[in-house]
């Protein structure tokens, strides 16, 4: 908001997305309104897409500004990941901690003055594989360790079912050949217009097989791929 020049009192909406820690539930945009003394009539949504959180609640501030351009002129969006707490979120006993992390990340979307415009938004929801991708009350890979400084409590964790290993080789690995060429269409874009593809994915697997998939299908060079996993 200092950033902006904004105070709370301009805020017309806010989209917040939270994983993990105490607050999934009833959701961190509720404190967020309270924390910040916005106006009691501005709305207040939570939003659980997961990785895809933030950019679709960017895509929804821009259609509600355009819906009701008086109501919404300026939208703060926020995301919270807060795996690593010991409450509700990864195996903290577990080394593939390191495969996760915290972090938040916001911004401000603003009618009066955009500064990144939104072309084209693209989503597909695989609802098979709903089951597969839980939390669930689990014995911890090294219960010895609950209770020490470095893992307090396990009380939740993400847990990979086996069937999602089989679905992501089978379909997982070629969902960018599905995603990016309407969206590049519905956009206005040729593929070889693209100059940069950054994606926000942890599994290696994935990172690798969706540049490749994409330069076969549609000739974009997987030297065009970002990740930011770790850089």
């Amino acid at each position: 908001l200092e950033t902006a020049g904004l105070t709370a009192q301009d805020i017309d909406l806010i989209l917040c997305e939270s994983l993990g820690g105490r607050f999934v539930i009833p959701g961190v945009a509720y404190g967020l309104h309270h924390a910040l003394g916005v106006r009691e009539g501005t709305p207040a949504w939570n939003m659980q897409e997961v990785c895809a959180s933030f950019t679709d609640a960017c895509h929804l501030a821009t259609a509600m500004m355009q819906s009701e351009p008086e109501r919404y002129r300026r939208v703060l969006v926020m995301a919270a990941v807060a795996w690593n707490c010991g409450e509700w979120g990864a195996d903290v006993t577990d080394p593939g901690i390191a495969l996760v992390g915290d972090g938040a990340v916001a911004a401000v979307i603003s009618r009066q003055n955009l500064l990144c415009e939104i072309l084209a938004w693209e989503n597909r929801t695989d609802g098979e594989i709903y089951p597969w991708l839980v939390v669930a009350q689990q014995e911890a890979a090294n219960p010895t360790l609950c209770g020490a400084a470095a893992a307090p409590q396990n009380c939740a964790i993400m847990v990979f079912k086996p069937e999602f290993g089989p679905w992501f080789m089978r379909t997982g690995a070629s969902i960018s050949s599905v995603l990016i060429p309407p969206l590049l269409e519905r956009a206005g874009i040729a593929p070889g217009d693209v100059d940069h593809i950054v994606t926000h994915q942890l599994m290696r697997v994935a990172v690798a097989a969706w540049p490749a998939s994409l330069e076969a299908s549609h000739g974009i060079p997987a030297s065009r791929w970002h990740h930011t996993f770790d850089q």
